[in-house]
This record gives structure tokens, C-alpha cells and sequence, in this order.
């Protein structure tokens, strides 16, 4: 089983899926977290569209086999990634549709930063919203294509313990 979770990397994907899976060890069946951001570089200074698509397909590459040689030995797979980072000439997708046609997850759940009032977005002036926008639409896209359910947690200031539950059922509920 493939999980693909998705979002910003100022999502609190990566620490709320850390948390969820250590919690709920025992409860999960053996699973293996992979991070894409150990794969895939800084590349927001970058000019040269060529050596961002380069950069980005040799990741690709360490990170495909990564995921697939860990699902040879039969563990769940749960990667935590950005689908894309905001680099100078726009947003680079760095999980591709060949990625996604390779791995297929089975689920791909997307962790939504969500302010629940309006003066919460000056809390979050770092937030690109345009960003986590455009990795929404990647996340559909990617489970359009696949036809795996997308599940989206909304992430909200001073509410991550709903957000982690939320994790914690989806995961129980797939790795079943």
C-alpha cells in the first residue's frame, strides 16, 4: 500500500504524519515513512530551466527507487511530499505525473493549511497561497489520474490535534 500525503512544506505534513505514525504504531501495520525532501533540493535560486529539470529528474530517480525497492519487501509506504516548489520563474512540479503513474498510491491525502478566520491570515503572511492553490489542482489531478481517493485535512491554526485524529483514522481505515 502506497500513501501519498500531500501539501506545503509549512503544512505540518511531515511532523503530523511523523506523529501519527508513532503514535499509532502498534495499532498500523508495518509501515515505512519516506520523505521526498531528503530527495529533492532547495531549488528556488536557481535560473536555468534546464538545471531545475535536471535537478528535479535525478531526485526522481533516487526517490522512485527508494519507494519501490522498500515496497519489495512488503511495507505500507506512506511518502510525505510537496508536489511542487516555488522556484524563480513559478511553481516547478517536483512529483510528476510518471512518478505518480509509477508508484500509484492508493490514497493520496493532502494536508490543507486553512485559517478559520480572516485575521489568522496575517498569522500566516508566509503562506503562499497561490502555492498551496496550485498544489490542490496537483492533488486532484494525481487522483483523477490514478483513481485514488483524495482526502484533504484541513490543518488549522491551534487545531493540529484534529488534524493528527483525522490523519490517524484515514491511515487506520486504508492500512486495514
Amino acid at each position: 500500500m502506497i500513501v501519498l500525503v500531500a501539501g506545503l512544506d509549512d503544512s505540518g505534513r511531515d511532523e503530523i504524519i511523523e506523529m501519527v505514525l508513532q503514535s499509532y504504531k502498534n495499532m498500523l501495520p508495518a509501515n515505512m515513512l519516506i520523505k521526498a525532501l531528503d530527495f529533492i533540493p532547495d531549488i528556488g535560486s536557481e535560473r536555468s530551466l534546464a538545471k531545475l529539470s535536471k535537478t528535479r529528474d535525478n531526485a526522481l530517480v533516487r526517490l522512485e527507487k527508494a519507494v519501490v525497492s522498500s515496497l519489495k519487501e512488503g511495507t505500507n509506504i506512506v511518502l510525505a511530499a510537496g508536489l511542487s516548489r516555488k522556484a524563480i520563474h513559478g511553481y516547478m512540479p517536483v512529483i510528476t505525473e510518471d512518478l505518480v503513474d509509477t508508484i500509484k498510491p492508493d490514497i493520496i491525502i493532502f494536508m490543507e493549511i486553512l485559517p478559520h478566520r480572516v485575521e489568522a491570515y496575517m498569522e500566516h503572511e508566509h503562506i503562499d497561497w497561490t502555492h498551496q492553490r496550485f498544489e490542490r489542482q496537483m492533488a486532484s489531478l494525481f487522483s483523477m489520474r490514478t483513481g485514488a481517493p483524495l482526502k484533504i485535512i484541513k490543518v488549522r491554526p491551534g487545531r493540529v490535534k484534529d488534524a493528527l485524529k483525522e490523519a490517524a483514522d484515514t491511515l487506520r481505515a486504508v492500512m486495514e
